[in-house]
């Protein structure tokens, strides 16, 4: 399991219900015992193998998430449109959302430029 190209792990994911004694194993122990299950051995690296590969995707799926950020950032300068100023002045004033939308509105978060 800990033989697969470009693995470095050095801890194991444990879950356990109820009580557990966790023991530590070495390499070479983890080794010795498993020649002699080639059933486990299989089974071993092929879960391995797996987790490898899930761990790949949420690396390149976070660095994808970064990319889309970056494209999607929004600029805070760009004002108030006339028309959301428009709608909040048209609105009934004992309403709640209009009330929220004003202040929204004149916290700077959108700001009108062009007053």
């Amino acid at each position: 399991m800990l033989a697969i190209g470009g693995n470095n792990r050095r801890t194991a994911s444990i879950r356990a219900k109820g009580y557990s004694t966790l023991f530590v194993l070495a390499k070479e122990d983890l080794n010795d015992v498993i020649k002699y299950y080639p059933q486990a051995q299989i089974l071993l690296k092929r879960k391995a193998a797996q987790m490898l590969k899930n761990d790949k995707k949420t690396d390149t799926d976070e660095v994808e998430d970064r990319g889309l950020q970056e494209t999607c950032k929004l600029s805070l300068g760009l004002g108030t449109p006339r028309m959301l100023r428009v709608v909040a002045e048209v609105l009934s004033p004992e309403k709640t959302s209009t009330a929220q939308l004003k202040e929204a509105i004149d916290k700077g978060g959108l700001s009108d430029r062009r007053k």
